[in-house]
């Protein structure tokens, strides 16, 4: 009765781990609402308490933020998440365990994001902690995908009762740990004593570590009179993306072909055995015209003469069609083998060198997996046309070219010579051509990785999409 797309277009989604694409923090809230304004933006980070660290980062909205949202922190992206939602204004809104995975600062701060936009709109919530559902209106167990559950506390000994009980009673004991920890730290011995704590109660407090230690009837809570509390991490301006404008852009330099040749040399018998195969390959051509112009002549013999002549050239054209048939797929074969151990070779230092490159390099967009994946796949095979098909063909022309000329100057060289002087003139159209054909392939490299990471995000992140 409905369609799938419209029915999309009413829901929106803020999950545990929220996916976020590979560019700036504008776009990725874009994605939400098609045409969106830069006012609707700015009202969509600020209810999503965004507007503060989106503020403080150097390029503020067109931060770009890494494959898979990795210069952001876990409620940074969250927060982001929210503010796409927030911006799509879904009818349905659906909150798949949202804040299970932050820590307590950042699990505060989204989840005031999230009751701001819960208002107004059917909002559905899965959730194992109960303090993100107090404000829900129907709340149900869920136990192997049926609700087991719904009058909730009316059943003491109930599902839910149980939970609340679980969790009241880590509650407590998580309080009187703090407060334990919180004497060890302020005690003259605290330096002795603080590590004979409990493994458990020191996995709680590293996921606390970041605030202020002070007595309080609810446990620890910041207070300018305890501990100073440490930087948290999504407070910090992320001067790795700063870029500096005045750094000169790096030129990249020019490879010699020597260095490629080096990278092939354990193929050298293989290349000299395609290299004269393509040789051999090259001569048919002119061969092939010194054949059919003394042939011509036996036309104009006597009939008698004219038959055992045409048997003669039948046979040299059947030999010659013979070695052709041999030698080009001879030359394909040799000249791929040679070529496809070249890419091996390549590829595997390429992707040596891009595991072993620093975290920053892979922050910038041109590094995305999409468009290393897209050099991986397309440069390493322009290397193999070059090595493979482009070497045997000018193997093979130059041998064409030789034998051309010789059979030109034994037949007439002043009429050779002729010829070699259009040969400028084809060179420098051919080297016109070259260049016009090299612009239009790198803007085609550029959009084919653009292209690559698309689909890569598209695919990666189904699910989202």
């Amino acid at each position: 009765e409905f369609q799938l797309k419209w029915i999309r277009e009413k829901i929106g989604l803020v999950s545990q781990e929220p996916v976020l694409f590979t560019s700036s923090i504008k776009d990725n809230i874009l994605y939400g609402k098609d045409g969106a304004s830069m006012d609707e933006i700015r009202v969509a980070i600020e209810l999503a308490n965004a507007a503060k660290f989106i503020d403080k980062l150097p390029q503020g909205l067109d931060t770009m933020v890494g494959e898979h949202g990795t210069q952001l922190s876990g409620g940074q992206k969250q927060r982001v998440a929210i503010a796409r939602a927030i911006l799509k204004d879904p009818r349905i809104l659906l909150l798949d365990e949202a804040t299970s995975a932050l820590d307590a600062e950042s699990e505060r701060v989204v989840q005031e994001a999230l009751d701001r936009i819960m208002v107004n709109r059917t909002t559905v919530i899965v959730a194992h902690r109960l303090s993100t559902i107090r404000n829900a209106d129907l709340i149900a167990v869920i136990q192997k995908g049926k609700m087991i559950e719904q009058e909730l506390v009316q059943d003491p000994e109930g599902a839910y009762s149980q939970l609340i009980k679980l969790q009241e009673a880590d509650h407590s004991d998580s309080e009187s740990d703090d407060q334990q920890t919180y004497k060890e730290l302020t005690s003259p011995s605290g330096q002795k004593t603080s590590h004979r704590g409990s493994s458990s109660s020191h996995r709680r407090h590293s996921k606390s570590r970041s605030f202020s230690l002070s007595p309080s009837p609810h446990g620890l809570s910041p207070s300018p009179h305890g501990l100073s509390p440490l930087p948290q991490v999504h407070d910090l301006p992320m001067e790795s993306l700063e870029q500096n404008s005045d750094e000169p852009l790096k030129v990249t330099p020019q490879v010699p072909l020597r260095r490629l040749a080096y990278l092939n040399k354990p193929e050298i018998p293989v290349l000299i055995s395609g290299s004269l195969v393509a040789i051999i390959n090259g001569t048919v051509y002119p061969i092939f015209s010194l054949l059919l112009s003394n042939m011509i002549k036996t036309f104009y013999e006597p009939p008698h003469k004219m038959i055992s002549d045409s048997k003669y050239w039948a046979a040299m054209f059947l030999i010659l069609g013979l070695v052709a048939f041999v030698a080009y797929p001879g030359r394909s074969y040799l000249f791929g083998i040679a070529g496809s151990k070249l890419i091996k070779r390549i590829r595997s230092l390429c992707f040596e060198k891009v595991v072993n490159m620093e975290v920053g390099w892979f922050d910038k967009p041109e590094n995305s997996s999409g468009a290393i994946g897209a050099r991986l796949s397309i440069d390493a095979a322009n290397v193999r046309g070059l090595v493979g098909d482009a070497l045997a063909q000018i193997v093979q022309d130059s041998a064409s070219v030789a034998t051309g000329l010789v059979i030109a100057f034994a037949a007439c060289w002043q009429l050779a010579l002729i010829v070699l002087a259009m040969i400028p003139l084809m060179s420098a159209n051919a080297y016109v051509q070259m260049q016009a054909m090299k612009g239009f392939s790198s803007d085609a490299k550029v959009m084919y990785e653009e292209a690559s990471q698309v689909a890569n995000d598209a695919v990666g992140s189904i699910r989202t999409v």
